[in-house]
């Protein structure tokens, strides 16, 4: 793992292939599953904010993709063993994503003055099960990355936690606890969904 999970810029992502769950900390732009959904109907005006909004020149112009996602306009069970390849590098394991965790948490994060951020950058936002075809995004803004699963996905903004296998829950430390547990429920969520 390269990359330290933050709220905008790396995401944590669950991806299942050939029945193999792993972790990836990852740039978001990597998991637009199906990039012609964004240039089907896209002018360059909307070109231009999706390329500011994808950023990092792996969106770069109408038909053309860079980075891991080269020759991939589009990301699914057919091309993801290459793509995750790729990526081997951004692979995160159970062990490293709690120690990480247990790092930036603290106890004082029960708080009532604590604003959360570090929940969302930790908290996985992207579910990606190559094998049945589904993207669930936890991203804040709900639409913004569920248009971009292939046709014949079930893409959808949506809570995943509960998908994770248990043995996958790095954010139940080795002490046991959950340190999601006080913000799962929490108003500020809750209202998002």
């Amino acid at each position: 793992m390269e990359l330290e999970p933050d709220y905008s810029d790396a995401f944590v992502v669950a991806s299942v292939l050939g029945g193999e769950f792993s972790w990836y900390v990852t740039p978001p732009d990597y998991w637009c599953l199906d990039y012609r959904r964004i240039w089907r109907d896209a002018d360059e005006q909307e070109l231009e904010q999706y390329r500011s909004f994808f950023g990092d020149g792996y969106f770069h112009n109408k038909g053309s993709v860079f980075g891991p996602r080269e020759d991939m306009v589009i990301l699914d069970s057919k091309s993801a063993p290459v793509f995750l390849e790729r990526i081997a590098r951004d692979r995160a394991s159970v062990a490293e994503l709690r120690e990480w965790l247990s790092i930036v948490w603290h106890p004082q994060h029960t708080d009532e003055n604590d604003d959360g951020m570090w929940y969302w950058a930790w908290r996985p936002t992207f579910y990606v099960n190559f094998d049945e075809k589904v993207f669930y995004s936890s991203y804040t803004e709900p639409g913004s990355w569920e248009r971009c699963a292939p046709e014949g996905w079930r893409s959808q903004w949506h809570s995943f936690l509960y998908l994770v296998p248990e043995e996958y829950r790095y954010w139940v430390l080795d002490s046991g606890v959950n340190v999601f547990a006080r913000l799962e429920h929490n108003e500020w969520e809750v209202s998002c969904e």
